[in-house]
């Protein structure tokens, strides 16, 4: 190989790089989008979430019965993209299970719940378990939600649900709601995108 070639193609390539720079950058918005990762948490209010509010606001958020027995404590502090505290409501009775949430610092909004109790034999039909789930959402706050996919698993309906204004389906603001199909309950509320 000749010496020449060689600088000839580096230059080609110094060429290339110095036209390549006048071209606009690719905008890619999918979902793994960098920009996404420089998000920050809108429509959570400036009020500050005490540790004693949020054992009180998971206990209250969460679909149990009215008599049931928890003792709610913080378990940690969430330093995420929504920080906030780790709670925990465990049965006084036992063998009810652990319920786990985490509730954000600001506003004191409930990001999540999970119950991990024992599902027993579904005896709810999709149609009764969806209804549930429309009726939980509603009456914590979330209006105009459209079901838009269910799956089912281990005695368990997954629906996800987007607000929906104006016909438009808001697909970014969407929440997974479980509900257990052997007697209704709401067993969790998650986040439908991450």
């Amino acid at each position: 190989m000749r010496k020449g070639r060689a600088t000839t193609a580096a230059a080609d390539f110094q060429g290339i790089d110095r036209d390549m720079q006048g071209f606009p950058t690719l905008i890619y918005d999918g979902p793994f989008s960098d920009h996404l990762d420089r998000a920050q948490p809108a429509g959570l209010g400036d009020q500050p979430t005490s540790a004693d509010e949020a054992r009180n606001i998971l206990r209250q958020f969460v679909d149990i019965k009215e008599d049931a027995d928890y003792r709610a404590q913080v378990t940690s502090r969430i330093r995420e993209k929504i920080p906030g505290y780790q709670v925990e409501l465990l049965s006084q009775r036992g063998g009810e299970g652990r319920i786990s949430g985490s509730v954000s610092d600001k506003g004191g909004h409930v990001v999540w719940y999970l119950d991990s109790r024992t599902v027993g034999a579904p005896r709810l039909t999709v149609e009764q378990a969806v209804a549930r789930a429309k009726q939980f959402l509603d009456s914590r706050g979330y209006k105009n939600m459209a079901n838009i996919y269910h799956q089912i698993q281990n005695g368990v309906a997954v629906f996800n649900f987007a607000p929906e204004e104006k016909g438009v389906l808001l697909y970014p603001d969407q929440v997974k709601v479980n509900v257990a199909l052997d007697n209704g309950q709401v067993v969790a509320l998650t986040p439908g995108v991450t």
